[in-house]
């Protein structure tokens, strides 16, 4: 009679259920689990497990804190295989916890923040807005895990609006002193994650060793104040396009991921990784392979794209920068890179 029952149907599980990071659903099983307490382990490397394969990022979730009917329903609910496991797996772990979120919200407006805030409501990940006032008044580390700013210029960031042009509470950015406060949350162990325009602000503020790969070649750039210099400059362009990416699915913030797929290039970057001197340096999480990129949309100057890096994670002190310098969740439509982000966020309090 099992044979009739839907695929959801768990047998007991003994040790824990093992859920994959291929689909985003499973990260609103995760947040709703860690809600309740629920003990959960996150695989480093691959394993097998009664007679099948999980990947990196699987989720090993203890069955001491999450009741089958609970594993069930969420199965059920948001249509996940869940597999089982009688023994601890034999791999490393890293061990989970909520992160506590922070989404930075300009003043200088960012669409690209009220489409983040909306994804993070959907897959149900906890989060607290923060404005100015909140970053200048320091001690970020101890209320929050990982700091996200969506895409907007450094300028935006730290200056924000000018006086006379909104009213008086308004005005002004992050200023040196923000800037200062969030470097102090990264050395203390914080990670900030920037999207798409805002990785500039690390670049810029940070003085992570990692290069802009397209300073120059935009034709509506940084910088760029006449129209000689924008025309001069006009050698790369991608206003919305899919291109091929390369995955590098054992790094934490790419479980899930395969090893080539398609990536949204809407006002993004690329980035050189530079010398370092730390034993550590930065480390590629996606790149743009040699070749012919161009997937749908239009491009021009993919050249200047091959063999780059698209997603770099950079340590800095005890904590680390995780630049997202392409579209990974815009508008909210790109489903197969959103896990990106949200890898980010649980990476950030993983232990």
């Amino acid at each position: 009679w099992r044979s009739c029952l839907p695929s959801f149907f768990l047998v007991s599980a003994g040790f824990g259920y093992l859920i994959s990071p291929r689909t985003n659903n499973s990260y609103i099983a995760l947040n709703r689990i860690l809600k309740k307490g629920g003990q959960v382990l996150w695989a480093q490397d691959s394993f097998a497990a009664g007679g099948r394969d999980y990947p990196p990022g699987t989720a090993i979730v203890s069955t001491s804190g999450a009741p089958q009917a609970l594993v069930e329903s969420l199965a059920k609910e948001l249509y996940m295989d869940v597999g089982t496991t009688a023994s601890q797996p034999s791999v490393k772990t890293y061990k989970l916890k909520q992160p506590r979120v922070a989404l930075y919200k300009s003043y200088v407006a960012s669409m690209d923040e009220g489409w983040t805030r909306w994804l993070f409501e959907k897959y149900e990940f906890p989060f607290e807005s923060i404005y100015d006032a909140d970053v200048k008044a320091g001690d970020l580390h101890k209320r929050f895990d990982v700091l996200v700013i969506p895409s907007n210029s450094t300028q935006a960031i730290v200056d924000g609006q000018k006086a006379g042009t909104v009213p008086p509470q308004y005005v002004g950015g992050i200023t040196d002193t923000g800037v200062q406060n969030i470097r102090k949350f990264v050395e203390a162990g914080g990670t900030l994650v920037t999207l798409r325009d805002a990785c500039f602000f690390p670049l810029d503020k940070l003085g992570i060793p990692v290069g802009d790969a397209l300073k120059g070649l935009r034709p509506m750039g940084r910088g760029y104040s006449d129209e000689t210099t924008r025309a001069q400059a006009a050698k790369f362009a991608c206003p919305g396009s899919l291109l091929r990416m390369e995955f590098n699915a054992k790094h934490p913030v790419a479980y899930g991921m395969p090893d080539e797929g398609p990536g949204m290039h809407y006002g993004g970057t690329a980035f050189d990784i530079l010398a370092s001197t730390d034993k550590q340096g930065p480390v590629p999480i996606v790149k743009y392979p040699a070749g012919n990129l161009l997937m749908s949309g239009f491009l021009q100057g993919g050249n200047y794209l091959q063999n780059k890096a698209a997603a770099v994670a950079a340590p800095v002190g005890k904590g680390r920068v995780v630049l997202l310098g392409f579209a990974v969740q815009n508008r909210a439509q790109p489903h197969a890179t959103f896990k990106l982000l949200f890898n980010a966020l649980l990476y950030g309090a993983a232990q």
